[in-house]
């Protein structure tokens, strides 16, 4: 009999501790949920739970841990943006201080002029010649402006005018790099056009 009842209060101080776990699990539980407050029913020990043995009431536990693990809720990962490229504009650069070479026209038949640009291939000297050669506007055509601009933006303009032939030129004094050229016709049907108007390599002209 005394190991029947040192038994039964020891149930009986399980039960206890039982019931304070729950009380405050579930409060904490619910808190979770929320916000929702757990009010505790007071249960008294009753005679026949001196039988209950301890290891079932362990098995209860691990069975509500479970329960409680598998109703928690799903972490949502954070998702990082993905900045997006910023698009680039291209720009245009001039070639230094000439410029960049603009539209030119095409003449009538009637005033068409050929021209040809050589250099004399002397560095120490450096000179450009820009020529007529012909065309049907040799007897035509009263004027012809020629200007060379320099990569630092100097430049310098020359007319022709008529009597033309082939071969007539005027000369510049030009960088050993690369100069702008740009040839003016003024012309009986149209007027003063730009037929003519390029960034010249120096070195690459044969004189």
């Amino acid at each position: 009999m005394a190991e029947l009842h040192n038994y039964g209060v020891l149930n009986r101080e399980v039960f206890r501790a039982m019931k304070k776990f729950f009380e405050s699990f579930f409060q904490r539980f619910l808190e979770k949920r929320g916000g929702i407050r757990f009010y505790s029913v007071e249960i008294h020990y009753l005679p026949f739970m001196k039988n209950v043995h301890l290891s079932g009431m362990l098995i209860l536990v691990i069975v509500v841990l479970i329960i409680a693990g598998c109703t928690q809720p799903a972490v949502t990962p954070s998702v990082t943006p993905t900045p997006s490229p910023t698009p680039t504009t291209p720009t245009t650069t001039s070639q230094s201080g000439m410029g960049i070479p603009g539209p030119v026209s095409t003449l009538p038949p009637e005033s068409n002029l050929e021209f040809q640009i050589t250099a004399n291939g002397n560095t120490a000297n450096p000179l450009m010649y820009v020529a007529i050669m012909g065309g049907t506007g040799m007897t035509t055509v009263p004027e012809v402006e020629v200007t060379l601009t320099k990569p630092d933006g100097t430049s310098e303009t020359q007319v022709m005018t008529q009597p033309f032939y082939s071969g007539k030129n005027v000369q510049f004094s030009c960088s050993t790099n690369r100069n702008r050229i740009e040839i003016w016709v003024t012309a009986p049907t149209v007027g003063k056009v730009k037929v003519y108007d390029e960034i010249v390599p120096f070195q690459s002209i044969n004189p």
